[in-house]
């Protein structure tokens, strides 16, 4: 996807795209900001400190790579519908289909597998529901939601260095 903030437009603080004034703003440390989809709304309001001000540097990608087992064969419209799922969700690069095993390449700043496991529910993808799957989703959530959190932290002084300018 381009991205192309019209000057009138403020452009969406996750991905950078042509906001949609009319969705409603958040208000956050009396700034206000707009987003182009609620996807990203969702994402700036799991991660406000990652997309907001004080990190106005641009980030580069962060693409993750997983494997969801599916319960069943897919019929010829559902694998169609799979697809289409990297223009249909922001952040999606590349979605592989071999047998039952479903390869989905993302980029963490836009789309978290969270997010990509309920469109898929969605859409009426029947993915494995084993114990072993509930537990390797989880981690995997778990996971993401570390990472993002880090990246969302202000860096402090760590405990055996002096902050700078003592």
């Amino acid at each position: 996807m381009k991205h192309s903030p019209a000057r009138d437009q403020p452009a969406c603080p996750v991905c950078g795209m042509e906001s949609d004034v009319s969705m409603m703003p958040c208000k956050l440390n009396g700034s206000e900001y707009f987003f182009c989809s609620e996807q990203c709304r969702e994402r700036f309001s799991d991660h406000p400190t990652l997309f907001s001000a004080y990190k106005k540097f641009a980030q580069a990608p962060l693409y993750k790579q997983r494997f969801l087992r599916l319960k069943m064969p897919l019929s010829a419209q559902q694998q169609a519908d799979i697809s289409q799922l990297p223009n249909d969700m922001m952040g999606i690069q590349r979605v592989d289909l071999a047998g039952q095993q479903l390869s989905i390449e993302y980029d963490l700043l836009q789309a978290t597998l969270a997010q990509i496991e309920a469109r898929l529910r969605a859409m009426k993808i029947p993915l494995a529901e084993g114990w072993r799957e509930r537990i390797k989703s989880a981690w995997r959530h778990e996971r993401e939601e570390t990472e993002l959190d880090n990246l969302s932290a202000r860096k402090a002084p760590c405990c055996n260095q002096s902050p700078r300018g003592r």
